[in-house]
C-alpha cells in the first residue's frame, strides 16, 4: 500500500520508494523531500483489466477513456524544478 509507505515516511519511519507522481504535491508543501533524485526513474507498465462483454457498462468505458486520455499527459508532467 503505497499510502501507508509514504505515512511512514512522514511519521519518521525513514526512506520510501515512491511513485515521483504521487509525491509532487507533497514536496511542493514541503512534507517530503526527494533524496537521490539524480537516479533515473524506472518506467513500469500500466494495464487496465476489466471484464470481456459485449454490454460494457458506460461508467467502466468513460472511466477507461478517461485513464486512457490522462496517464500518458500525466506521465509526462514532472518537472525537473520538482527536484532539491
Amino acid at each position: 500500500d503505497l499510502d501507508a509507505l509514504a505515512d511512514a515516511a512522514l511519521q519518521g519511519g525513514g526512506l520510501a520508494l515512491l511513485p515521483r507522481w504521487m509525491m509532487l504535491a507533497a514536496t511542493q508543501t514541503g512534507a517530503y523531500e526527494f533524496v537521490l533524485a539524480e537516479l533515473p526513474a524506472q518506467r513500469l507498465p500500466i494495464s487496465l483489466i476489466w471484464p470481456h462483454t459485449p454490454h460494457l457498462h458506460p461508467k467502466l468505458r468513460a472511466a477507461i477513456d478517461a485513464l486512457a486520455a490522462a496517464i500518458p499527459a500525466r506521465l509526462q508532467r514532472q518537472p525537473d524544478s520538482s527536484r532539491r
